[in-house]
């Protein structure tokens, strides 16, 4: 199966304002391929270009040097822009910079308005993008007056409306609370099992193990690219790429050390909990 995404020896420069001598590769030497289909998470430290590498899948940057391929459209070719950004949408991380509608209904026909899609077709995307997202009965109201978290949803429901292929997320649950990210992750999930290819930019650990697949990126380039059960079997590398362990990878660890046999499957404080109740019913 062609990928619907083929990276080929990327890179991307950002140059000095007074000399280009002092370039700097923000990513380099990128070769990844996605899949129709897939739910891949890149993750990587501050600085380690994985959301430039996000705003190439979508020819916002285009490469210095390399290719990156949508479906087989060459990004660095201009007459393949608008296809390319039909194919792929873009969710980013802070939902105030991406909302242009005066009520919910609006924005979310904004796009479909740019596109020129039919009224009746545009009523109909509207109420079942929304519904999809949970923010079905909202359709009038005023978008500042939304949580973070249902912000992002409706910048998600506007994406999808244009019924794009691939949805890359950039850091999009980073300005959220605890509510509010888990809101967006049960989006992207979802979204995923409808057929959407999910691309999830993120320096959490405990959101990446929601993908099927992780790609670490640090110092601009590919690192890893494995399963994301797989994690868990590296631990110690996750702080030489400044990755925060979260608490229940620290508590499942401090279990094992004491000879509980806690599976190392568990992907979640909910499911740790669970696995103490299931370890403790056999006592």
């Amino acid at each position: 199966m062609e990928p619907i995404i083929q990276i080929t020896d990327a890179g991307y420069r950002y140059d000095s304002l007074q000399e280009v001598d002092h370039s700097h590769w923000a990513v380099r030497e990128v070769n990844l391929a996605v899949n129709k289909g897939e739910y891949l998470a890149i993750m990587g430290p501050n600085g380690s270009g994985k959301s430039t590498l996000a705003k190439m899948l979508n020819a916002l940057l285009l490469p210095v040097e390399g290719r990156v391929e949508i479906q087989g459209l060459d990004t660095r070719q201009e007459e393949n822009l608008f296809l390319i950004r039909r194919i792929v949408g873009m969710v980013f991380q802070n939902p105030d910079n991406q909302i242009v509608g005066t009520t919910v209904k609006d924005d979310v026909a904004f796009g479909l308005e740019n596109l020129g899609v039919p009224p009746e077709e545009m009523v109909k995307r509207v109420e079942e993008v929304l519904n999809q997202v949970g923010l079905k009965g909202m359709e009038k109201s005023f978008p500042h007056h939304l949580s973070g978290g249902q912000k992002q949803r409706l910048a998600i429901a506007g994406v999808i409306a244009m019924r794009p292929d691939v949805i890359v997320f950039d850091e999009a649950t980073s300005m959220l609370d605890p509510i509010g990210r888990d809101e967006v992750l049960k989006a992207m999930k979802d979204l995923h099992q409808s057929g959407i290819t999910v691309i999830h930019i993120t320096h959490s650990i405990r959101e990446a193990l929601h993908a099927e697949r992780v790609v670490i990126v640090a110092n601009g380039r590919v690192e890893r690219d494995q399963p994301s059960k797989e994690l868990f079997r590296q631990p110690e590398d996750w702080a030489q790429w400044s990755l925060e362990t979260p608490l229940f990878v620290e508590l499942k660890n401090r279990l094992l050390k004491r000879g509980l046999p806690v599976r190392q499957e568990i992907t979640g404080m909910e499911e740790l909990v669970e696995e103490l109740w299931r370890l403790m019913s056999r006592t």
